[in-house]
């Protein structure tokens, strides 16, 4: 389909315009019209240009009308038809159009994206196989294998896609389409060596090929090669300084390597250069942030707002911000504006429930702990944090309710296990706090101190002082 700036083209164009009114004139007046060849196939365009596929579709019957022995306008019709998923009447349409055309490659084409996404997908890639036994034609070649790669998507065996797609590149290295799909599929199947090998030999045949420097970026980025992805994505833009992706890659990269200023400088110039991106602004202010520029960062997370003010988790950082510098009243309503825009957002629920307690008010922090265990009952962090809090407003009892529950969902932590025994061993329960602490310390002695640090003196109970030295190591 054509794009906006086309379809303005289209109005401008007086060639256009004195076209549309004789046909529209044909339409008000139910007369019959002649139209050339070529007029009708502009009148296609112009409304494929607007998506108006039914009116395409009314267009190819005069056009039909007129020109029965012209299989280019069943064809067209087919296409539009599979558009509207009327597959019955696009499938007539292909089979009166190969009476006309046996040779035409497109017939095929449409015919195997019927029969792929009617679900008859060996029979999709036994016509492919046929139209590529026919032609000697490089682009219908490439084309082919395109079809042949969409019809194993469908069936997920993207190995035999990318496989597709190497062979449609060996014919044509520049094959923007291809280039542009075999990295998911390189990503998705893991296959990032290969992926190496594959494009060093495509930039072999051509350096410039910028398509094949970006594959070959994000392939070392899928082997965490930062460096070498980073001097990929930069040659990328050294090409061609219009591919916005490669700007974004480039920084990503740089992260990575925890070169920050650089990353900063890299999403700057894109910016300079192109039209904002909300996930740019944010990126910027994450560097910030891992600059210790804290003030600078939220200028950036806010710009990103300025753009989707339903960017969470520019609101989510924006608190985390204001909590590295100290500041919990600002960072509370930070959290709680990424709260309100997704409620069921465990990172956003912690972070919001910790800053209500760090404030002071804990009855409401519990009820955030209390949502973000039944959002995430595996993480045992949730749970300590909620028993901790009632712990707070002197409900030890509920504590250690908690706790118990804990030990029902989450795997037995060492430190799930240290805060247990310590709330089971105050609450006077001395037989489940040793039979805890043996566990805990049998996984992580190291670290037997959790076990005093909400109460501190349980380290004057010689039950729980002998049990901790029997596992003191052996000088």
């Amino acid at each position: 389909m054509e794009d906006k700036g086309q379809e303005d083209n289209y109005l401008k164009n007086d060639y256009y315009q004195s076209l549309l009114e004789r046909y529209e004139d044909m339409l008000e007046n139910q007369q019959s019209g002649f139209f050339e060849e070529e007029e009708y196939e502009d009148l296609l365009d112009y409304f494929e240009s607007r998506h108006e596929i039914e009116k395409a579709l009314e267009a190819c019957h005069y056009a039909i009308e007129q020109y029965a022995f012209n299989a280019f306008f069943l064809v067209r019709k087919a296409q539009y038809l599979l558009e509207s998923n009327n597959y019955s009447q696009a499938f007539q349409m292909l089979d009166k159009a190969e009476i006309l055309d046996p040779n035409e490659i497109e017939i095929y084409l449409i015919r195997a994206e019927l029969l792929t996404d009617t679900e008859q997908y060996e029979s999709a890639l036994t016509h492919l196989n046929n139209a590529l036994a026919m032609t000697s034609d490089t682009e219908e070649q490439v084309m082919i294998y395109g079809s042949m790669s969409d019809v194993y998507d469908a069936l997920e065996d993207f190995d035999n896609s990318l496989r597709c797609l190497k062979k449609a590149l060996n014919i044509d290295p520049l094959h923007e389409e291809s280039l542009y799909k075999i990295w998911f599929l390189v990503d998705l199947g893991g296959h990032h060596r290969e992926s190496i090998q594959l494009h060093k030999s495509l930039i072999d045949q051509n350096p410039y090929n910028y398509l094949a420097w970006y594959n070959l970026g994000h392939a070392y980025f899928g082997l965490q090669q930062y460096k070498e992805a980073a001097e990929a994505f930069e040659y990328v833009t050294l090409i061609n300084d219009d591919f916005e992706m490669a700007y974004r890659d480039w920084a990503e990269s740089l992260s990575k390597q925890k070169l920050y200023k650089e990353a900063i400088e890299v999403l700057q110039q894109a910016l300079d250069t192109f039209e904002p991106y909300e996930e740019w602004y944010f990126s910027l202010g994450q560097y910030f942030a891992k600059t210790g520029q804290e003030s600078k960062a939220r200028q950036y997370f806010r710009k990103a707002l300025q753009l989707d003010p339903y960017y969470g988790e520019a609101y989510y950082n924006i608190g985390l911000s204001y909590r590295n510098e100290l500041n919990p009243v600002a960072a509370q309503a930070a959290f709680k504006k990424a709260v309100n825009l997704n409620e069921h957002n465990y990172n956003y629920l912690m972070a919001y429930a910790a800053a209500l307690t760090e404030t002071g008010q804990l009855t409401q922090s519990i009820e955030y702990y209390e949502t973000a265990v039944a959002i995430n009952p595996s993480n045992e962090h949730a749970w300590k944090e909620l028993a901790l809090a009632y712990h707070k407003i002197g409900n030890d009892s509920m504590s250690l309710k908690v706790l118990t529950n804990s030990l029902e969902h989450c795997n037995k932590q060492a430190d799930l296990l240290y805060t247990y025994a310590a709330f089971a061993g105050k609450a006077g329960h001395k037989t489940e706090a040793g039979k805890t602490l043996h566990k805990a310390l049998n996984q992580d002695y190291l670290n037997h101190s959790m076990f005093f640090e909400i109460f501190p003196e349980l380290k004057k109970d010689n039950y729980f002082k002998s049990i901790i030295a029997a596992y003191k190591p052996k000088s």
